[in-house]
């Protein structure tokens, strides 16, 4: 598991933490291609065209972004004292 994907799930988001799973998975696939066409200097779009599979991926965390915020702002809110500085 990603701790990334872990921390997000405890704080009740949902949508963000799928979407870095699978993006994980693709990357276990493709990332030494990825890494070895950027080495090479090969221009992102190239690469990103080369691996669209990722675009689906983008789209989806870009829909989740509002949802998962509000579900981070709740989280410290419900959760205040462990973000509140001390009182002096």
């Amino acid at each position: 598991m990603n701790p990334l994907a872990d921390s997000l799930r405890r704080w009740r988001i949902k949508p963000t933490p799928k979407i870095i799973d699978q993006a994980k998975a693709l990357y276990a696939q493709h990332g030494s291609a990825i890494e070895r066409l950027a080495d090479e200097d090969t221009p992102p779009d190239t690469i990103r065209t080369r691996f669209d599979m990722f675009e689906e991926l983008d789209g989806a965390y870009y829909d989740a972004a509002d949802e998962d915020i509000a579900a981070a702002a709740e989280y410290v809110r419900a959760n205040w004292q462990k973000f509140a500085p001390p009182a002096q």
